[in-house]
């Protein structure tokens, strides 16, 4: 019985975890790209500022396909490419929010499709642990269910001594 209510636990905090995290992550923020602007070379636009103790995602697709610079305090950030359309994200561990832009670094002008947004990071780390700890508890319940099941004591139907 024991390993049943365990086996529950861990499947409600699993099943759980991801919705924590949807409070968190603003997809619908980020995935439609809904600005648009229109970079000359060497131009930048500010897309916002990352708060303290949080994260910051940029999401864009620009013609030409090709990488701009996204910048914070005018140092470059890494970006990830997925079929012409490239995230980056800072994470600012400073005491005061920090600008963010992307820049044209190339000698044409570009067309960009953007969105920002901050991501509050504790929120996920929590909604992972959530995860972690549902898949645990129920590896563990099943084990004890099972184990519970086999090791159960029998029932005899012979009758009691005197």
């Amino acid at each position: 019985m024991i390993g049943l209510v365990i086996l529950v636990v861990g499947a409600a905090m699993y099943f759980a975890g991801p919705y924590m995290a949807r409070g968190n992550i603003v997809m619908d923020q980020l995935l439609p790209l809904r600005n648009y602007s229109e970079l000359g070379p060497g131009a930048s636009l500010q897309l916002g500022v990352a708060p303290p103790g949080m994260g910051f995602a940029v999401v864009y697709n620009s013609t030409p396909s090709l990488p701009l610079a996204v910048t914070v305090n005018g140092t470059g950030l890494g970006e990830e490419n997925t079929s012409g359309t490239f995230l980056a994200v800072y994470y600012n561990s400073g005491p005061s929010g920090v600008p963010v832009a992307l820049v044209d670094n190339y000698t044409s002008p570009v067309s960009v499709h953007y969105s920002a947004a901050a991501l509050s990071v504790s929120g996920i780390i929590y909604s992972v642990i959530f995860v972690l700890l549902g898949g645990i508890l129920i590896i563990v319940g099943g084990i004890t269910a099972l184990v519970g099941l086999v090791l159960r004591p029998r029932r005899t139907d012979a009758p009691a001594p005197s």
